[in-house]
């Protein structure tokens, strides 16, 4: 009884009953209807195909390819954003880990357009907060975008490029719009899967299909999770 006469312990009951229910109210409102029928993907869950990459400006595309191969980027230009995301093959490191620190697997560049957070921390809401910050990492490429701008300028057929693409010298901005631009494009439409999304029956095995509920169950878990960090 002598919990309720102190206005802070009541304070403090009051404020994790409040934080409870609104949990529960996120919680519930992000729940996905069961379906007893993996006839289609409509039935299953909320799993869409894969879109065709945006419509983008081709010299901003073509600038943001070609300095996502550019060591210049990092310290020592010995790094590169391709040395970890290997394009031509999964999108990732070969190894799996990042050259230098080793910490995380590498993910996949592929689709990262798609992600509401990026990175396995889910620390970045944007791909240009991602980019800029895996530009200055200091575990990673330890640049410096203030002294990779004048760097960037001096190669006069890269600056020139710019100019033609942005109507100005190249600036940091513009450096991670190239980028963001490119990564944007890195979409991977059409697999099997998407196409029996899109109502190809024949797309996916009759096996494939048995585990589909499976796997769009455990979706529909993650989307509970989600709904949750959605809310922090």
């Amino acid at each position: 009884m002598m919990f309720w006469r102190s206005p802070k312990a009541f304070r403090m009951l009051l404020t994790a009953f409040t934080a409870a229910s609104a949990l529960l109210v996120t919680v519930t409102n992000a729940q996905v209807p069961e379906s007893a029928s993996s006839s289609s993907a409509e039935e299953d869950g909320p799993i869409t195909p894969i879109p065709e990459s945006p419509q983008a400006d081709a010299r901003k595309l073509a600038l943001g390819e070609r300095l996502f191969g550019d060591m210049r980027l990092s310290a020592g230009e010995r790094l590169s954003c391709a040395t970890c995301h290997d394009v031509t093959t999964n999108g990732a490191y070969v190894d799996h880990k990042q050259p230098k620190s080793g910490r995380f697997d590498v993910p996949t560049v592929f689709n990262a357009a798609l992600s509401y957070r990026l990175t396995w921390t889910g620390k970045f809401r944007t791909l240009s907060e991602q980019a800029r910050a895996s530009i200055e990492d200091p575990s990673g490429m330890s640049g410096k975008l203030e002294e990779i701008v004048p760097k960037l300028r001096a190669d006069r057929a890269l600056d020139e490029a710019f100019r033609e693409a942005y109507g100005r010298p190249i600036g940091s901005e513009s450096i991670v719009d190239a980028l963001v631009t490119f990564e944007k494009s890195l979409l991977t439409p059409g697999s099997r899967f998407d196409k029996w999304l899109q109502g190809d029956a024949s797309a996916i095995t009759a096996t494939e299909l048995e585990g589909y509920p499976i796997e769009s169950a455990d979706y529909r878990r993650s989307v509970r999770s989600i709904a949750v960090l959605r809310s922090t």
